[in-house]
């Protein structure tokens, strides 16, 4: 499906490059961000932390889940739907994708991936 909406549905990109923006939030073995060879770390420091005004849930570019020490985000439209999560303290990152309309398959895949990586 084609879209000629220039904001959330203009948006195209592949599930690499979305799993590499989500890896850039995670820290390598010298405890710098992983993105840090593109942005600096106090860029990175300063785009997750939880904004004011945001009930602590809302980053600059990410949605804070403190609960989970994670971060991320999830999108959908008629005919797909994406959901994206960095779990700073276990230092991983997943992307779910689908072609469908159904974002529930998304969340339940989700709670699942999330179970298995908190050991819960």
């Amino acid at each position: 499906m084609y879209f000629t909406e220039t904001a959330a549905a203009g948006f195209i990109t592949t599930a690499d490059d979305l799993a590499k923006f989500n890896q850039a939030v995670l820290k390598n073995e010298q405890g710098n961000y992983i993105g840090s060879n593109i942005l600096s770390n106090q860029l990175i420091a300063n785009m997750i932390q939880a904004q004011p005004h945001t009930g602590g849930r809302w980053s600059m570019s990410y949605v804070v889940d403190s609960e989970n020490n994670s971060l991320g985000f999830a999108g959908f439209n008629r005919g797909w739907t994406s959901l994206t999560r960095s779990v700073t303290d276990k230092n991983i990152g997943y992307v779910i994708l689908n072609n469908s309309s159904v974002g529930g398959v998304n969340n339940e895949i989700d709670q699942l991936l999330l179970s298995v990586i908190k050991g819960s």
